[in-house]
């Protein structure tokens, strides 16, 4: 599934800074939020393979970003996660405790009007000319459930309606929240700088639907998988996450 951005010409000022901050017609998977980390990280742009040697990698392309605005970037994102009052600071959201890497990122909250739809009705027009109406997760479900022997299922005209019938989660008085973490590993010291192909340099994104906010609940999860990550490249055990030495 591909992300989605506005045509170029669309965009004034004020919509291209509202996007700049992830509002608006802006749809991004978590393979691209990533991928955007690691090009924060490395002040290029890579892109994205899902093989781990690569034998034929396209090359890096150099964005017209100038050094200074990286580091801005850098220094905010470092700041959410390691800075007294950032969206994923503290022990229980999003701060690492390691002797040579430090977590930055970017947290987030993204807004759903209600929860995914598990069933629907469904109006069958069957071939006795009766009408039923049915809930089911789908039609082809809608259909095998139509009353009428199986060899005449076929022939079944299925309208689905307008209304759901069972939603997950049930509809809340306010809006779900998708909690989403972004973030990538950097070396103590050496945050502001651009990395590139650095050992323990990883991005990552982390959405968990409906679930609450990006700092409490998505934070600590990538924190967790990176640390889980060094550790284990340490040939260490991560027994808070292992549930114990095996």
């Amino acid at each position: 599934m591909p992300g989605r951005l506005p045509p170029p010409g669309d965009n004034s000022k004020g919509t291209a800074r509202y996007l700049g901050i992830g509002q608006g017609a802006f749809d991004v998977t978590p393979l691209q939020a990533a991928n955007m980390a690691a090009t924060i990280a490395a002040g290029e742009y890579r892109p994205v393979t899902l093989e781990l040697d690569d034998p034929d990698p396209q090359p890096a392309v150099q964005l017209p970003v100038r050094q200074e605005v990286w580091r801005i970037i850098r220094e905010g994102m470092y700041e959410a996660v390691n800075r007294q009052g950032g969206t994923a600071f503290g022990d229980a959201r999003g701060t690492l405790s390691d002797p040579r890497y430090v977590l930055l990122g970017k947290t987030g909250s993204a807004e759903v009007p209600s929860g995914r739809i598990i069933e629907r009705l469904y109006v069958c027009h069957l071939p006795d000319g009766r009408v039923q109406e049915i809930a089911a997760p789908d039609a082809n479900t809608a259909r095998a459930k139509a009353d009428c022997p199986p060899r005449d299922r076929n022939q079944v005209k299925i309208v689905p309606a307008d209304r759901a019938i069972r939603r997950y989660p049930p509809d809340p008085p306010e809006p779900y929240t998708h909690a989403w973490f972004v973030g990538y590993l950097a070396p103590q010291g050496r945050y502001l700088a651009s990395l590139s192909d650095e050992q323990g340099c990883v991005a990552v994104a982390v959405v968990i639907e409906y679930s609450g906010h990006g700092g409490d609940v998505a934070a600590p999860v990538a924190r967790d998988m990176l640390r889980s990550f060094l550790l284990r490249n340490r040939g260490e055990i991560d027994t808070a996450t292992s549930g114990g030495t095996p």
